[in-house]
């Protein structure tokens, strides 16, 4: 996940370390068709990482995705 304009940071979070994931939407949002897909880890540090301005439709099925854990051959 990249985050920043001027300043550039990106935060890896493998799919073994997410705890629960939330779909949430501000009446803007739900009016454009848009979503912010939460995902929450455990620990303090980045526990909670919002992908926001993403097409509601695809925040549910990234969000499906992810819960479904990982695949074989994702080494893990």
């Amino acid at each position: 996940i990249l985050t920043g304009v001027w300043w550039r940071r990106g935060v890896t979070i493998p799919r073994t370390r997410l705890q629960h994931l939330d779909v949430v939407q501000g009446p803007l949002q739900r009016r454009f068709g848009l979503a912010t897909l939460v995902l929450h880890t455990a620990g303090t540090a980045d526990a909670s990482v919002p992908l926001a301005g993403l097409a509601h439709q695809v925040a549910l099925a990234l969000r499906a995705e992810l819960a479904a854990g990982p695949r074989p051959g994702d080494g893990v």
